[in-house]
């Protein structure tokens, strides 16, 4: 009999382990393992400690000798107030069979569907009015926190603050996580020292990025103290605070991250009367109305468009559109006539979510068409930058999209 099982088990004592530590909870878990060939395999893990406690279970319907192999469910069961009923998560795993610490990967997604329903957080509340720096890249290096790590090592008088945010992102249910400092300095306001997805548990780099963090945590922890608040929050609304409330971006990168936009440089002036569609579009953006928010944007860049020959004292045509504006605008000198290409490529798009559904609920869940949304917006944000600056070059140093580079 294949010995795949064998290993199965001890995966799976490891995934009940990480979920009694995820969870806070201590005491003995009682495990019952049943493998059979031909038939399948049956797991279950129990922790009760003082009413609150678990129920993992692990089950198979085996289509050959191997009990691993057929149909692989899972299934988390979580009790944590006596007057409420348990949460229960369930999923058919075969999605993840063949990925490394699968088990553990999803009873870290199950527990993070817990804490998303029952511990949900407003991270205005966490934050409240307090200067936010990013650093670094998501999942690009640690040399930034080496550098705060140190310094706080170094100079850190009281007890440290630090949020720990986990998240899962993507269809592998990775396990990762950001974190934030609250950094003192001597007469001058603190401010939160942010590191978004900038460390995870299942790929090489990225647990020894979660080791390296995790030690310098426990020697801040030994020296000053440490006040350690766990959440789990879905990274999407963790992305949009941020590009909404952070006050500086900080890179050794020259290079832009195409998911970190500014929204608060907003170009009013080149979009004249139409501030108010600005701020439907961001909301509409923020809350994922991707075909409303790809409409409003297509109008907002033909408003700008249209300002901008109004000030020059060009007539427009009578049936305006992008097209035939950016035609008459480079036909005037007024933009570079390489940028036709790029007022084509938005509209491209754009224009799928101005006539139809694009995307539609079905493409909601494809991370390559969203991905293809957020570079359309980006670029469409580009392009009201490009016409701004025709008009208001001189005050450009100011007004910007780009990620602050320091």
């Amino acid at each position: 009999m294949n010995g795949g099982y064998k290993m199965l088990r001890e995966e799976f004592k490891r995934a009940a382990e990480d979920i009694a530590e995820n969870l806070g909870y201590i005491g003995e878990i009682r495990y019952d393992c049943l493998d059979t060939p031909w038939i399948g395999l049956d797991y279950s893990a129990r922790l009760d400690v003082d009413g609150k406690g678990f129920d993992f279970w692990l089950h198979t319907v085996a289509d050959e000798e191997d009990p691993t192999s057929g149909v692989m469910r899972a299934s988390l069961s979580i009790s944590f107030d006596e007057a409420l009923s348990p949460f229960y998560f369930l999923e058919d795993i075969a999605y993840l069979k063949g990925h490394s610490n699968f088990l553990s990967r999803w009873a870290f997604w199950a527990v993070y569907n817990y804490r998303l329903k029952h511990h949900g957080m407003d991270l205005n509340s966490v934050f409240h009015e307090s200067m936010i720096r990013v650093y670094g890249d998501p999942r690009r290096d640690i040399d930034e926190i080496e550098v705060i790590m140190n310094h706080l090592l170094k100079n850190q008088k009281d007890e440290l603050i630090c949020y720990k945010f986990g998240h899962v992102p993507g269809e592998y249910r990775l396990r990762c996580f950001s974190y934030a400092f609250w950094v003192e300095l001597e007469h001058n306001p603190g401010y939160w020292a942010f590191f978004p997805d900038c460390v995870g548990l299942d790929s090489g780099a990225s647990r020894r990025y979660y080791r390296f963090i995790e030690k310098y945590i426990k020697e801040l922890e030994e020296k000053v103290g440490l006040d350690l608040r766990r959440y789990d929050v879905d990274y999407e609304d963790l992305k949009m605070f941020l590009l909404k409330n952070t006050t500086h971006f900080f890179s050794i990168y020259n290079e832009e991250n195409y998911n970190l936009i500014r929204y608060w440089m907003r170009p009013y002036r080149v979009i004249g009367d139409s501030k108010n569609k600005f701020e439907e579009f961001v909301e509409r953006y923020e809350k994922k109305k991707y075909p409303q928010a790809l409409r409003d944007l297509r109008a907002l860049v033909q408003d700008a468009q249209e300002h901008v020959l109004m000030e020059k004292g060009v007539e427009t045509p009578e049936k305006p559109d992008i097209r035939n504006l950016t035609h008459i605008l480079i036909k005037n000198n007024i933009i570079d006539g390489r940028l036709e290409s790029w007022f084509a490529a938005f509209t491209s798009i754009a224009n799928l979510a101005a006539h139809g559904d694009f995307p539609n609920e079905e493409e909601i869940h494809d991370w390559t068409i969203i991905r293809r949304v957020h570079m359309t917006i980006k670029l469409g944000l580009h392009l009201l930058k490009e016409l701004d600056a025709i008009l208001y070059e001189k005050l450009q140093e100011f007004n910007s999209f780009d990620i602050v580079i320091e």
